[in-house]
């Protein structure tokens, strides 16, 4: 299974050791380009992000623009606008 994942679970996991059981469950797991961003932010805190950057189960994409995800982030922040965005284009193509 693919899932799309926010900043949230990503950075929840990671800080407690856990990021393994979305690999677990899940197998693959794709983050838009605006939740890898946010996710920097816990280099601030001198976390490491090598094993989200070099995991072969999490991909980082690219979100097309659209009227859509511009709806989408005048009420989310961009990370949760473009994994909305993403899911939803994904869901079309695997359809």
């Amino acid at each position: 299974m693919i899932i799309v994942s926010d900043t949230s679970p990503i950075s929840g996991l990671y800080r407690i050791h856990r990021l393994h059981l979305l690999n677990d469950l899940f197998g693959k797991v794709i983050l838009p380009h605006a939740v890898m961003q946010e996710l920097t932010v816990l280099e601030h805190w001198s976390y490491d992000l090598a094993e989200i950057t070099h995991a072969s189960w999490i991909e980082v994409r690219s979100v097309v623009a659209s009227p859509y995800l511009s709806q989408l982030k005048l009420v989310l922040d961009d990370g949760e606008a473009e994994a909305i965005a993403l899911s939803k284009s994904l869901a079309l193509i695997f359809c």
